[in-house]
């Protein structure tokens, strides 16, 4: 106790005045800094074993209804404006001279065009694609083929059936695509895939995290677009998608599958297939 009582008494002589305000004397300085702004965006393709390819894009011989890609494209996000987000889409007939004859009359063009044309100069059809992300490529390496369209029910909620889909991967949108005839109430269109979140592969705020879109943790409305939170946590669904762990200040690379996941007439196909990064 003596020690403790001797040092309190030092220190109200070292500073006889600590209780006054401000002490003595005051002073102060202004202060200013400046981060300076990154907004970095790239893409990369690997072939199945790992190594960078500086071609395009193959899928080789397809065999299957449901084959993907061996190649696989790494995204680097290296932003710090805040908000951001991914999407990803083909861009076919960027001139807007997409087809609206048979076999185009869906109007939807998402995926590989066939390169030989009938008598009026359109393409004899398109192989459809659907896309999948992981913050690990061995995860895609593991991935099985899926219908993107295949949907499963789950009773839930005092009773009302809930759907979700039953596949990690989901279609390929065209910025040419349109609505489709015939179904007023359903979403169709570019504009309603990429604001209703469906063509979005990834989000995140600047550097602190990002997060990979995973439909099979996400119910959907008719019209494409996610539905509650709170509806994903009844259904036991764990998350909102693969969270991206930032390493060093920055997002890890991480990576997109593409698939072939319809029948299409033989044939060579080939396209235009790019990834937006917004900013909020």
């Amino acid at each position: 106790m003596k020690k403790l009582l001797l040092l309190a008494a030092a220190a109200v002589l070292v500073f006889p005045h600590a209780a006054r305000a401000g002490g003595e004397g005051s002073d102060s300085f202004e202060a200013s800094a400046t981060i300076g702004g990154v907004s970095d965006f790239s893409l990369q393709i690997y072939d199945a074993d790992g190594n960078v390819k500086d071609g395009d894009f193959e899928f080789g011989e397809i065999t299957e209804v449901l084959s993907k890609a061996d190649d696989y494209v790494g995204v680097t996000v290296n932003n710090n404006y805040g908000i951001w987000k991914v999407d990803i889409y083909s861009d076919n007939f960027p001139d807007g001279d997409a087809p609206e004859a048979a076999p185009f009359d869906t109007r939807q063009y998402g995926g590989l065009i066939n390169e030989e044309t009938d008598d009026d100069g359109n393409p004899l059809g398109r192989l459809p694609l659907s896309w999948a992300v992981y913050p690990d490529p061995s995860w895609g390496e593991e991935e099985s083929p899926g219908n993107p369209m295949e949907e499963q029910v789950v009773e839930c909620i005092e009773g009302e059936e809930h759907i979700i889909t039953a596949t990690r991967w989901t279609v390929l949108k065209d910025k040419a695509d349109g609505q489709l005839p015939g179904e007023p109430d359903r979403a169709g269109t570019w504009e309603e895939a990429q604001e209703g979140g469906y063509a979005s592969i990834a989000f995140g705020n600047s550097r602190n995290y990002a997060n990979l879109t995973n439909p099979i943790l996400y119910e959907q409305d008719e019209d494409g677009n996610y539905i509650s939170e709170e509806v994903n946590e009844v259904l036991e669904l764990v998350s909102l998608g693969d969270e991206v762990t930032p390493v060093d200040g920055q997002i890890p690379e991480f990576y997109v599958f593409l698939q072939a996941w319809e029948d299409a007439v033989a044939g060579s196909y080939s396209g235009t297939i790019g990834m937006d990064m917004y900013l909020e």
